[in-house]
């Protein structure tokens, strides 16, 4: 299958969204929600932390959608949206960075181009939050 088709070409690592791009630990989750460093859209609260120095890697993502969202179809086409969304965007938060998406009530009725479009909106002030959290981080050897 090409590119074109919803495959990474082979040389496109970046594109790939393998273990290693998924916060899966609770622990990592809420590490994350502790830090507060937030940015909302009108379907989404995006929030943000450095990576333990120690396990710095790729920037990593985690969603979590709730009941209030919809039914177990619609929460899960909203985690497959977000996930193709963060995936299809290199670079959309820097690497030792982990995201955690909360999905709002409405987000079920969004497609992809209307979750990029949201998450465009916020990209330069999610950055810097990070470059910002990063920086921190590295001071403080944590």
């Amino acid at each position: 299958m090409s590119a074109s088709e919803g495959h990474a070409p082979r040389d496109g690592a970046p594109l790939r969204f393998g273990r290693d791009r998924r916060l899966r630990r609770r622990a990592d989750f809420l590490r994350v929600q502790a830090t507060k460093t937030r940015v909302t859209t009108p379907h989404f609260v995006l929030l943000v932390d450095a990576q333990p120095q120690a396990s710095r890697g790729p920037s990593r993502l985690g969603v979590v959608v709730t009941k209030r969202v919809g039914c177990a179809v619609d929460r899960a086409r909203v985690k497959r949206l977000c996930r193709e969304a963060f995936r299809t965007c290199p670079g959309f938060v820097p690497d030792g960075v982990d995201l955690v998406v909360i999905a709002r009530p409405g987000a079920h009725e969004l497609g992809l181009a209307d979750v990029r479009a949201q998450w465009s909106n916020v990209r330069r002030k999610l950055h810097d939050k990070s470059l910002k959290l990063l920086a921190n981080s590295e001071r403080s050897g944590d």
